[in-house]
Formats: structure tokens, sequence, C-alpha cells
């Protein structure tokens, strides 16, 4: 269940299956930042990509990547040697794969979370202000349980013509579970191939300013998902008064949860080059999380070299625990007292991380070629 990297210039194109992507007109025109980090990689190694985005109409090209809706595809009628679906959906991407699998010479799906996980289940209870009825909850759990058999039987159809990368085991064996079947289902279609961190975090270290202004920084992109724990930010703010946090993200969580003193918020979305700015005006990462599929977050946090703290799960153990700038406290633990324990964190100097493009992006590229050269059978 691995693939392992070479180098070479590629000459094969790829279509790239979306739900959103960036720069396109509809309301969530940032998404999928993590897809576009990799084709701009695949388009330097020589990979021709064109992206097909559901949720845009027309064309459109973003930093040099070419995007179209499915009409716009329909009316190119141009062939593609590989597809590349991400974040396989029912509305969207099964019936595209009905209509168009035997058009490609190979298929890939990536998974990163939510689509194959069975969200009451997978995810930790929302944070009581966001109300959501019972009625909803039940059509999610019943739109699981359809999504669930729908894969296993069509996975189960094509699997000897696709691959499957799953960003992490636990996201393999969170698959295996919610699909209700073993390892020999996928048998060597499967690869562990975890996302890319941001150019900035693999090109840069972490250089603190000498007098940090913070202990303590928190980044997430939404603040109001209870499975990245901001409560247990707060938590461990009012157990250690002394401490200075400052929270980077957007969302309502203030409204509803009392802001400790000591807790400094940034009510904003951050570039790679601002985030780091202001880690480096604190002592440690503090980021706890009730689930992941990965935690690109973390990792990219990690491989910057700050001090980080995050949560006892198993998911972070096997994606950070090969950090020695990584310290893991259970979540029912966050009250402690912290100030001891930052001084004995060392930051991280490595050259390179497990998560550059080279050892990610790359061992995609490398499972292409062999699906290309019919070395993946």
């Amino acid at each position: 269940m691995k693939a392992t990297a070479n180098n070479g210039a590629c000459n094969f194109s790829v279509l790239v299956a979306v739900e959103d992507y960036p720069g396109s007109t509809s309301a969530k025109a940032v998404a999928h930042q993590f897809v576009h980090v990799r084709n701009l990689y695949y388009q330097v190694l020589g990979i021709d990509v064109t992206v097909l985005n559901f949720s845009e109409r027309g064309a459109y090209v973003h930093e040099g990547i070419d995007v179209v809706g499915v009409e716009e595809f329909e009316h190119r009628n141009r062939h593609y040697d590989l597809l590349l679906c991400h974040q396989p959906n029912l509305k969207h991407h099964l019936p595209f794969c009905k209509r168009h699998f035997n058009e490609f010479h190979g298929v890939v799906f990536f998974f990163h979370g939510h689509e194959v996980l069975k969200i009451s289940q997978s995810y930790p209870k929302p944070y009581a202000y966001l109300k959501q009825s019972r009625v909803t909850a039940v059509l999610r759990d019943a739109y699981d349980e359809l999504k669930f058999q729908v894969w296993r039987r069509y996975f189960g159809r094509i699997k000897s013509a696709a691959s499957f990368v799953f960003v992490s085991r636990w996201m393999y064996d969170e698959f295996m579970k919610y699909l209700r079947v073993d390892e020999s289902f996928l048998a060597d279609r499967a690869f562990i191939i975890p996302n890319c961190i941001g150019t900035p975090f693999e090109v840069n270290r972490y250089k603190p300013v000498p007098e940090p202004t913070y202990d303590f920084v928190t980044v997430r992109g939404n603040l109001d998902t209870s499975k990245y724990a901001l409560d247990l930010v707060v938590e461990s703010a009012l157990a250690n008064p002394e401490l200075k946090y400052l929270v980077i993200g957007k969302g309502d969580f203030f409204k509803h949860f009392q802001k400790p003193n000591n807790i400094t918020w940034l009510d904003a979305t951050l570039t790679h080059a601002a985030i780091i700015q202001q880690l480096n005006q604190a002592r440690c990462a503090l980021m706890p999380t009730r689930t992941d599929a990965q935690g690109l977050m973390m990792c990219e946090m990690a491989s910057f070299g700050i001090p980080l703290i995050t949560s006892d799960v198993p998911v972070c153990h096997e994606v950070l625990g090969r950090f020695a700038n990584v310290r893991f406290i259970a979540n029912d633990q966050f009250g402690c007292e912290l100030s001891s324990l930052i001084s004995r964190i060392p930051p991280r100097c490595d050259d390179e991380s497990p998560y550059s493009k080279e050892n990610t992006i790359g061992r995609e590229v490398v499972l292409m070629h062999d699906i290309m050269q019919g070395s993946v059978l």
C-alpha cells in the first residue's frame, strides 16, 4: 500500500473532477485549495491538467489551470488519459463516472474525509448554538447509509480498473468500516498518500521574534466546527491565565462562548504567508482536535517547526508522531498547567518534511505514471 517517488517528466493529461474549485463564481470560491496545490505541481512536472468543476457552468483559468464546467466539458469533446476524482459524491461524481469511466486509461479516487464517513458517528456533536432538527439528522444518517451501499456496489464493480488514495491510514480504516468491507476489497488498489503542505511551510522555518507576543496560537478555518475543539482552547486559557493566546479564524463561536481576557481573537482568514508571520509571534501552537482525516494545518505547523501541542487521538499520532516538536494531550486534560510543558518542546529544524511535495504529490505522480505504464493492474 505504498507508492515510491521518482523523478522524470510526464507527458500525459488528467481531468480532475471536484465539487468546487478556487476562482469560481460560486459562493465557495476558495474551496479545494488542496487540490489546486496538486494541480500546480502536476503542471511543473509536465502533466496537462484540466479541472472539471461541477459547480461551474462555463470555463475560466485560475493561476494557469484550465477549469471547465460539465457543459463546457461535453462541448469540447476532448480526450484525457486519467480521471482524478477528489471527495467523490453521489450527486455529481457518480453519474459522471458512469457515463465516462471507460473513456479513460485509468481512474483514481481520492478520499479526504466526509465523503465516506457517517457524520453522526465520525464527527463530534455540534455546538449547541448550531441548532439541527431531528429530521435533518435522520435524513443525514439515511443519506450516509445510502452512499455506503452505492459506493460499495459501484467500487466493487470498477475496482480492477481504478485506484484509491487515502490521506491517512485512519481514513482508509474508516472507509473499510463504513462500507463494511475488509482489506481484500481493494487489495493492492489502495494507497496511503497524505495531502501536501503549503509551499511556505515547506521552504520556511520557524524563527520566533526575540520576545514573542503570545504563548499559544490556534489557527482554524471555521471556529464553529466542534471537531476543531475551540472550547478546549478556551478551557486551557481559563486554566492558564498567566499565558497569552491568539486564536485566528472566522465564526460565531465567541458570540456564544465567553472569551477569556487572555485570548486575542483575530477574526480573519489569512494567507499562508500571513499565518507564518503570526506563528513567529508565538512560542507554541495549540491545536486540539476531536476528529481529523489528516489535520493538514497541524502538519503544516509541525513541518514549519513551531512547537505544537495537539490531541492524544490515533490520527494525530499517525501523522505527527515522527515530529520531535509535537506533544499530545488527552482532550479531557486541556485544563492542565502548560507553562512548563512549552519550555520542554524543541522547535523542529530538519531539512525535509514528510509532507513535502516530493513525498506526497510526487508519490501521486508515480502512481499515475505506473497506471499509464500498466504497472498498476
